[in-house]
């Protein structure tokens, strides 16, 4: 499991992603903070805005297919759970 945040600006763009609680595997923290990027953008957040959001991420690999498989809710992604909302300023 890797734990992540980042920010929502009033636009949708997603920015600012970073590893709050890493896993033991540095490899999955990367794959973590790339899910982030390739997001892009949202819909825009509600006011105010930006928002800073804790996502946590839960992987579980399986060697018969040698494939990291995601798990969990779907939230934005289907590997992200939003775990709480904080908001902050710009």
């Amino acid at each position: 499991m890797v734990e992540i945040a980042f920010t929502i600006h009033p636009d949708g763009r997603v920015s600012s992603a970073e590893v709050v609680n890493p896993s033991r595997h540095r490899l999955l923290d990367a794959a973590a903070l790339g899910m982030v990027s390739r997001i892009g953008s949202l819909p825009p957040p509600p006011s105010p805005a930006p928002l800073r959001f804790p996502a946590r991420i839960e992987y579980r690999l399986t060697a018969e297919r040698d494939v990291i498989e995601h798990t969990g809710p779907a939230v934005a992604s289907s590997s992200l759970s939003i775990i709480r909302h904080k908001e902050s300023s710009p």
